[in-house]
């Protein structure tokens, strides 16, 4: 993983607004994601915000850290998204981690690839809100990976 873009570094020391943006491969249809609220249109896509319902773990870097996976959860009450996960098993899916700052009027200001590896497990919890956990191995596992064999 390369260093934060002096760029980035800059919106969030004078304005701080920064969001994750994923990029679910699905065999269906890419689902574009954020951690904001409303829709955003970044890299000619509209991402969906999931505000604070969407949740993205600690992201490892460095070869001596043991945690290699990044964990995204999701907790919602729409069944119909629990039904796209049922018909569209994840496991092995493309998962893009982007870094954005926004500007004063919201827009995408600036970005940077924070991850890119592909879905290892996924876990479905139902109730009167339910919750989707899903497991991604990033470039660190695959590094460690291609060491070990």
């Amino acid at each position: 993983m390369e260093s934060i873009k002096a760029a980035l570094i800059d919106d969030l020391k004078s304005h701080g607004r920064v969001r994750f943006f994923v990029r679910l491969g699905f065999k269906t249809a890419d689902l574009y994601l954020h951690t904001g609220v409303g829709q955003r249109m970044f890299l000619g896509q509209t991402w969906h915000g999931l505000g604070m319902l969407g949740k993205v773990s600690e992201i490892p870097a460095g070869e001596n850290n043991n945690t290699h996976r990044i964990r995204l959860t999701l907790n919602t009450t729409d069944t119909a998204v629990l039904a796209e996960m049922a018909q569209n098993d994840p496991i092995g899916r493309a998962c893009d981690i982007y870094l954005v700052t926004l500007d004063e009027q919201y827009r995408v200001s600036n970005s940077q690839v924070l991850e890119s590896g592909y879905i290892v497990s996924s876990e479905v919890e139902r109730g009167d809100i339910s919750q989707i956990a899903l497991s991604v191995a990033g470039e660190s596992e695959r590094w460690k990976q291609a060491r070990l064999n």
